[in-house]
């Protein structure tokens, strides 16, 4: 009796399931909600989202960081805008704010689905009149796999290339071969590439390997897809009108990259090794391929133990067979069935970005060092597994997928159908993608590597809150000085252990020095010199206890610091400053004498100069002139898209009013003004002097420097966006033109 009951609800599980596949990526995703730790959230390496919405705001709506001082401009962060930072700035506007937990929770379950949907959707394109199973199958093999687990924990934003990069080269294929209107495709295309891919174009490699991925296809469209000219002339035009539509949707992010590409490529340069060597370094072997692992270095252990807690599930037995069959099986197609252009698209793809994934290791190694060796490409492209390994797994998932959508259509009994699929799905889900169920894609760790699961100690929030408090521009310096933007803490709910972004720099919305931008941004400050800390306009400084120093030694998170060199701080410290405040471990101390700084007069009456921000970009003050001749020092860096203007009168009244500075009868057209480049100990700086005689001493003058380029960005931010909601607002117009048409021919 039990075994009819349970045969019958078997059946109708499956009879639900059937016309409804997708289901399955739908109830796969909940598994994420069982990652997340008791009134905690999940920080990922370098990255978190959503700590605090308007230091987000803050900072990524400018090209130069409001939060890391002596920063230079950063380029790359403008992708994040669409549509997360649209979407901080509307709720900041209607004052909703968001749970971090929550919103990695919907985070991590749309990831998950969505690359599952996605994978379905496209393998459904390329092969409509195959078995739902085999979109299944490829889905499956798609979201689940070491490539997810490695991205997932850690809360990149290449996530979303990975999860809706198949739904844009799906919606492509579709658009290709239907007859639906160009302008109208072109526009849904550009709309859900924009919205869906574009924050993991932080990372820009993966803004061009979406071009060039779909410029294979179309190849292949062109050349054996079809034989109609009107149909490849009909290809072309769409694939340039939606190049068009999306270069001016994401002019905002476009234009800054291109100002300063020198700035972003030294960023990604990695000075202490060489190509060659980074090449090897990120290189997959043969066998590890396919496998579908990855190169050695995901096997590395930190202090003994296994970075990555899942590795050993990767690389056993019965985890290597399934791979290894896997690709097997891809080949069996390639050697026994038709070729279809489709299919010899995914093999074209499995053989390109396979050999780049095996790098150092193909037999064609010699192509990869000449790619390599080009300029900038060794620095954009280093990371080859992350950026070339996806479309393996994709092309490997829906080849695969193919084949399994064949047993439905054989002469075996139905039963035998049902049940082989389903055997190898589940084995795929309980060998291949074990790690999600046994609760190892962010694991808890209670030894020397720090748990990702986290709580935030009270202390820190009154910290963040206390410093939101305090009036005026200042910086704060963080020591031990941190060496890039990374700290490493000792946090009771990290199983003894933190290591990520330095915590405070995404709950507050003040400016801290750190080793961010350069080795010359913190290495000054370890001396502690007083008049260093005024002349750059540091308030307080906050002396960290909660060191965790087990993981200092395996990572070089501080300039020389110990246990020891904190010790001695803090009696430096207490001797010449002032300690105003202690949160937990966290002790703070103000300056003494300090006054707000953050421009500085030489040849002044006095040392210092009032400022207001009136625009992002824009600085404006005043000063008394004296007989000396001037010099205007800007706590940035040396740039030439820096402009002053001084106007004779007081503006006090009036800042923001641009005419006060820009009617061309108010700026004096002699002054002989030229950029300096100056170094405070081994700070750079930028300056301007100001050496003529029509500045009259004594009297009051009024300033503006202007930063072209964050109004350039601006500009295009307005462009961008606004044409985007032309293009929304074309699309819904379309959508209810089909709709209406489609009723009425009902």
């Amino acid at each position: 009796m039990l075994v009819s009951a349970g045969r019958n609800i078997f059946r109708r599980l499956i009879s639900f399931i059937s016309p409804r596949p997708w289901l399955v990526f739908l109830v796969l995703g909940l598994v994420a909600f069982s990652w997340f730790p008791a009134n905690g959230f999940i920080w990922g390496d370098d990255a978190s989202f959503g700590i605090n919405q308007q230091v987000y705001l803050a900072d990524y709506f400018h090209l130069v960081s409001g939060k890391i001082a002596l920063s230079t401009p950063d380029a790359s962060k403008f992708p994040f805008l669409l549509p997360f930072g649209l979407l901080l700035l509307a709720l900041q506007k209607i004052g909703l704010v968001l749970s971090v937990a929550a919103v990695q929770k919907c985070l991590l379950y749309t990831i998950i689905v969505g690359a599952g949907l996605s994978t379905y959707y496209l393998f459904r394109q390329c092969f409509p009149e195959k078995a739902k199973a085999g979109a299944v199958v490829s889905g499956l093999l798609y979201s689940t796999n070491v490539y997810a687990v490695v991205a997932l924990s850690a809360l990149s934003w290449i996530l979303f290339f990975f999860a809706f990069f198949p739904l844009i080269l799906g919606l492509f294929i579709n658009r290709l071969h239907s007859t639906k209107p160009i302008i109208m495709s072109a526009v849904t295309i550009t709309l859900a590439w924009s919205l869906l891919l574009t924050p993991s174009y932080v990372t820009p490699p993966f803004m061009l390997i979406t071009w060039g991925v779909l410029f294979i296809y179309l190849a292949i469209f062109l050349i054996i897809g079809t034989k109609s000219r009107q149909r490849r002339y009909r290809a072309l035009l769409l694939t340039g009108l939606t190049g068009v539509f999306w270069l001016v949707v994401n002019l905002f992010w476009l234009l800054p990259q291109l100002l300063f590409v020198g700035g972003e490529l030294s960023r990604r340069a990695v000075s202490d090794i060489t190509t060659e060597a980074l090449l090897k370094f990120n290189s997959t072997r043969p066998l590890e391929y396919f496998k579908l692992l990855g190169p050695d270095f995901l096997g590395d252990k930190v202090g003994g133990q296994p970075y990555h807690l899942w590795f050993s599930t990767y690389a056993a037995t019965a985890t290597s067979i399934i791979g290894v069959s896997v690709f097997a099986t891809v080949c069996w197609l390639m050697l026994r069935r038709r070729l279809t252009p489709n299919i010899i698209f995914f093999f074209v793809l499995l053989l390109v970005f396979g050999q780049l994934t095996l790098g150092d290791y193909s037999p064609m190694k010699s192509i990869n060092n000449y790619f390599y060796s080009l300029p900038a490409i060794g620095e954009v492209f280093r990371s080859i597994w992350q950026r070339f390994m996806p479309l393996t797994l994709l092309s490997v998932g829906v080849l695969f997928g193919y084949v399994v959508s064949l047993i439905p259509s054989s002469t075996l009994p139905k039963y035998a159908k049902t049940g082989g699929v389903l055997v190898i799905v589940i084995i795929y889900l309980f060998t291949y993608s074990s790690p999600f169920w046994k609760d190892q894609v962010f694991p808890a760790r209670n030894d020397v590597i720090p748990s990702r699961k986290v709580k935030v100690p009270d202390s820190y929030t009154q910290l963040a809150a206390w410093l939101n408090e305090q009036p005026d521009h200042f910086f704060v310096l963080p020591l031990p000085i941190i060496n890039t933007s990374l700290a490493s803490l000792r946090w009771q709910s990290g199983s003894d252990g933190y290591w990520g972004t330095y915590p405070l720099m995404l709950m507050t919305d003040k400016r801290f020095i750190t080793g961010q931008s350069s080795d010359s941004s913190g290495k000054p400050f370890t001396s502690l010199n007083m008049e260093q800390l005024k002349r750059s306009n540091v308030r307080y400084v906050l002396l960290h206890k909660d060191i965790n120093w087990p993981l200092t030694q395996l990572s070089d998170v501080y300039f020389s610091a110990s246990e020891a060199s904190v010790t001695s701080l803090d009696k430096e410290l207490r001797k010449g400053y002032k300690l105003v405040k202690e949160f937990g471990d966290i002790s703070v101390y103000e300056v003494p004498g300090w006054q707000q700084n953050y421009l500085q007069i030489t040849g002044a009456e006095s040392d210092s100069v009032t400022f207001r921000e009136v625009a992002p970009g824009r600085l404006s003050g005043e000063f008394i002139a004296t007989e000396q001749p001037l010099s205007i020092t800007l706590n940035e860096p040396v740039s030439e898209n820096y402009r002053l203007f001084i106007r004779p009168g007081n503006c006090a009244d009036s800042f923001g009013n641009s005419n006060c500075f820009y009617n061309p009868t108010s700026i004096s057209s002699s002054l002989r003004l030229r950029s300096l480049n100056s170094s405070v100990e081994g700070k750079q700086e930028s300056a301007w002097l100001i050496s003529q005689p029509s500045l009259k001493p004594g009297e009051q003058y009024s300033f503006m420097i202007t930063f072209y380029p964050q109004i350039l960005t601006a500009i295009s931010q307005i462009i961008s966006f606004g044409f985007l909601f032309v293009l929304m607002v074309i699309w819904w117009i379309g959508y209810n033109r089909r709709s209406r048409y489609a009723s009425t021919n009902t």
